[in-house]
This record gives structure tokens, C-alpha cells and sequence, in this order.
């Protein structure tokens, strides 16, 4: 069957394929879509597989209904049988042969159904598993290759990985030393502003003072 096909093609071409291409970290744009290409086969795989299970429930339902009329069959022919009524016998003792056959070739029909989806779960489950595997695989290749192309680039700058250290730490200081230059000038300005005098000699509280009493003549000239 198609679904089964594709499923063993995965497995056992696509994936192992994966698998072996990956260690070149310069085609991890090409593995990137033959990855993808994987997982949308194993999506239709998922598509197909759900298909056959959804047959299972209307099988179901007509051997059942098989079952239900093989019963009704069976007992009317028993009853013929016991009126003697030979020829009604007959004909009800064909329908219930044929109900039988009928409802064994259900009941087969189901039976490899469900093998045969049982098979292409466990399949399925493989093959998800290999294909997470080998894109934990590019992930890591990938990781390996950007490290590479950063070692390289510091080996053509002429920065030597002390030298580098040696200067993030001057920058850091740079920063940290402009930082405490702020904050000490912002604690000085405080203390300035909160000096009894300010920096001309004047009184900054009698200043304070003179101009609330210049406010509240201004009100009290108002409702006069």
C-alpha cells in the first residue's frame, strides 16, 4: 500500500541519507531542505495513516449491524424449523450463510487493518525519532561551523584571545570610572543645594521666604 511505501522509504533512504551527509557542515543549506522535505513526507505519512484509522469506526459499525441481522436470521429459521416450514427454512438458513461469510470478510478486513496500522505507528514513531536525531545533528554542526568561522576571524584580525580579554576589561573600567565620576558629582550637587548659602553669599531660605510673603500680599490685595 502507498502509505506503507512511503514509509519504508523514508526509513530507509531518505533519513539514513540525512544521516550521512550531515557531517559536511558546508551543505547545511542543502540538508536544511532535504530535513524539511523529510518532515513533509512524514506529515503525509501521519495525513495517510489517519485516513486508515478513520475506517476502523464504519467498519465497525457494519459488523455490527451484520451481527444484529445474522441473530434476527437465525432465530426466524429456528422458528421455521420448528413449524416445520422446510422451504421458509431454506431460504432464511441461505440468508444466514451469507450473512456469515459477509461478516467474517468484515472481521478480516478489520484484523489487517489494524495490523497494518500498528506496523505503521511503530514505523512512523522510527522515523520521527531518526529525523529529530539528525536535526539535532545540523543544529550541532551548525553550532560548530559558526564557531569555526569566529575563530577564524580572530586569527585574521591579529587579536589575540588575551588581548581581547585585556580590552573588554579597559573598556569595562572606562565605563565603571565614568559611572563613579557621575555619581560623585550628583552627590555633590545635593550637598551644594542643601548648604545654608549659596555660591554668591545669599540666604537661600530668607529668599525662600520673601517670596511667599510677596504671594500672599498678592492674594490678600486680591480680595481687598
Amino acid at each position: 500500500m502507498s502509505v506503507m511505501a512511503k514509509m519504508l522509504t523514508l526509513l530507509r533512504s531518505s533519513v539514513r541519507e540525512i544521516g550521512e551527509s550531515v557531517v559536511n557542515t558546508s551543505a547545511s543549506q542543502l540538508i536544511e531542505q532535504e530535513l524539511l522535505d523529510a518532515r513533509s513526507r512524514l506529515q503525509e505519512a501521519r495525513h495517510e495513516l489517519a485516513g486508515l484509522m478513520a475506517q476502523q469506526p464504519a467498519l465497525q459499525r457494519q459488523a455490527d449491524a451484520l451481527t444484529v441481522e445474522l441473530a434476527q436470521q437465525e432465530s426466524l429459521a429456528v422458528q421455521a424449523l420448528q413449524r416445520d416450514d422446510s422451504a421458509l427454512a431454506e431460504q432464511l438458513t441461505e440468508r444466514v450463510s451469507q450473512l456469515e461469510a459477509e461478516l467474517q470478510r468484515h472481521e478480516q478486513v478489520q484484523a489487517k487493518q489494524l495490523v497494518q496500522a500498528d506496523k505503521l505507528k511503530a514505523l512512523l514513531r522510527e522515523a520521527e525519532a531518526q529525523l529529530r536525531e539528525q536535526e539535532r545533528e545540523l543544529a550541532m554542526a551548525r553550532a560548530a561551523e559558526s564557531v569555526q568561522r569566529a575563530s577564524a576571524s580572530v586569527a585574521a584580525s591579529g587579536l589575540q584571545p588575551s588581548k581581547a580579554r585585556e580590552a573588554l576589561q579597559r573598556l569595562h573600567e572606562r565605563n565603571q570610572q565614568m559611572q563613579d565620576r557621575l555619581e560623585a558629582e550628583r552627590r555633590l550637587a545635593e550637598e551644594l543645594d542643601g548648604s545654608p548659602a549659596n555660591q554668591d553669599g545669599s540666604d537661600p531660605g530668607a529668599v525662600r521666604r520673601a517670596q511667599v510673603l510677596a504671594r500672599l500680599r498678592e492674594r490678600a490685595a486680591g480680595r481687598a
